[in-house]
């Protein structure tokens, strides 16, 4: 119900965003956001969001580039933090929450992403889509389980929660990954 009544609006905030926007979809999906509403609020921040960043590319040219790559994340993350310890209604300090949680993954999601292309850049395919696979499994049920015991704000711990561990996984088995690179083949051995 939180969710749907300040959905607009936590739809526009992602938005802004370098948040992984699929999360909000689903998020928007699974509380019944109005379809209307979650059109109008994409369409209006992302559209915002390029003009702004276009903008600002286009007034300070490169040097503003790497900022907006490393700290837009962090910006977000305090204004949430302001917007929680401001004299806001609850709901506001509710959704304030969840977007504070989502940006906090921000840096795991970016990582994952990052880890991810490097094991498919040396083969590792079949990892990478088996650990997507159980992810998104693992993701649903948790969603379900801390979404029934939290609300919105458990569906945001699980999707977190899953890019870390997604993350974790990589970083553990890529000396695996590495390690059969090495082992000569006869496609990769001395000739």
């Amino acid at each position: 119900d939180r969710y749907n009544e300040w959905g607009a609006w936590v739809v526009f905030f992602a938005g802004l965003t370098p948040f992984p926007y699929k999360v909000i979809t689903i998020l928007s999906g699974v509380t019944s956001l109005d379809v209307v509403v979650f059109i109008i609020s994409s369409v209006a921040a992302r559209g915002l969001r390029f003009y702004i960043v276009a903008g600002l590319l286009w007034y300070f040219g490169e040097p503003i580039r790497t900022f907006i790559e490393r700290r837009l994340g962090l910006l977000f993350a305090i204004f949430s933090l302001l917007l929680v310890g401001g004299d806001w209604s609850e709901d506001a300090k509710s959704v304030a929450l969840i977007m504070c949680i989502f940006a906090a993954g921000i840096p795991v999601y970016v990582t994952g992403s990052l880890w991810a292309q490097t094991l498919i850049a040396v083969g590792a395919h079949r990892l990478i889509l088996l650990l997507g696979l159980s992810g998104s499994v693992i993701n649903v049920l948790l969603d379900l389980l801390l979404g029934h015991l939290w609300g919105s704000t458990g569906i945001a711990v699980a999707t977190v929660a899953v890019y870390t561990t997604n993350l974790l996984a990589m970083i553990y088995l890529t000396p695996v990954v590495l390690t059969k690179l090495r082992r000569p083949t006869l496609t990769n051995g001395p000739e």
